[in-house]
């Protein structure tokens, strides 16, 4: 209630809020390199059913899955590096729901940054994401309609066709069960290491 209530807004009124932004692209994906960008494309109704199930609700029960997977190894690990967690859930808000912003990728990346401090495998994937979110950025800013500038002609037709941004976006997506690797199978102590034993 503290953080709304600058705003004027009730949880009502925030839900009213939040649904009417939700609304306003109803999109796989609009142009975040994410799952539905690699399986789907951009600009492609969130509203196409597979086995008869819409993409929205596969990508928001995809998400509520992953997320609750997280919060039970957080239960059951509660001296997990809390940075790998939450740079793992935030990167699952990115990568598989539908209607996201490219700019949601930004909040991940310096935790996995961080992450990478006691995991040296979490640098593999902020390395990855790293060069993703920057490719995103150019992306999207410099589409005609986003009226910035235009790449050059070779860019567009290598970096940026069709096939490169699906490849983008794939690595995007691959970036979560990378991440979900590194946080349920964590690093081994080397054979014959012993547990770090404080003084008497």
């Amino acid at each position: 209630m503290a953080i709304i209530a600058p705003f004027g807004l009730s949880p009502l009124g925030l839900a009213r809020v939040l649904r009417s932004s939700l609304a306003v692209y109803p999109y796989g994906s609009v142009m975040a390199f994410n799952l539905w960008g690699a399986v789907q494309g951009f600009w492609i109704s969130d509203g196409v059913r597979w086995l008869g199930v819409p993409l929205y609700a596969l990508g928001g029960g995809a998400t509520l899955t992953v997320l609750c997977a997280i919060g039970i190894w957080t239960w059951r690990h509660p001296h997990a590096s809390p940075h790998l967690l939450a740079a793992t859930a935030l990167l699952a808000a990115f990568v598989l729901p539908t209607r996201i912003h490219e700019r949601y990728l930004l909040p991940a990346i310096p935790l996995f940054a961080m992450a990478g401090a006691s995991d040296r495998r979490a640098l593999w994937v902020y390395a990855g994401l790293s060069v993703v979110f920057v490719a995103n950025l150019l992306f999207a800013y410099t589409r005609p309609y986003a009226e910035t500038f235009l790449l050059p002609a070779w860019l567009e037709g290598t970096v940026f066709s069709v096939t490169g941004v699906r490849i983008l976006s794939a690595l995007a997506a691959l970036a979560l069960p990378a991440a979900l690797a590194v946080l349920f199978a964590p690093r081994r102590r080397p054979v014959g290491s012993r547990p770090h034993r404080g003084t008497a």
